[in-house]
């Protein structure tokens, strides 16, 4: 990967989690949070690329199935929401397999 691939992949996964915070809507739980603001991230990358994806939301893991790839994401994984760096970071590394 280039740097300006790198630039170009924080770019869009800075929109992504931009516009997820927009639309989330915080719930009491930390977990239940965790795992519906990344279950949001995947439904707006799948909706970037026009393409349908499975995503489907469990007690502590978030399974996301696009083209012919699928994967389980654990909430013990998951960078704290208001991590914005460290969130960013995790989006262009866990959907980079999907590009």
């Amino acid at each position: 990967m280039t740097k300006n691939d790198i630039e170009a992949g924080m770019e869009w996964s800075e929109s992504i989690y931009e516009a997820a915070l927009k639309l989330h809507k915080p719930k009491k739980y930390r977990t239940i949070n965790k795992v519906e603001f990344f279950a949001l991230i995947l439904e707006l990358f799948s909706e970037i690329r026009h393409e349908e994806a499975i995503i489907q939301i469990e007690a502590v893991a978030v399974r996301f199935k696009f083209r012919t790839k699928g994967r389980t994401y654990w909430i013990f994984d998951m960078p704290e929401i208001s991590d914005k760096r460290l969130y960013i970071e995790y989006i262009l590394d866990q959907l980079d397999e999907f590009n």
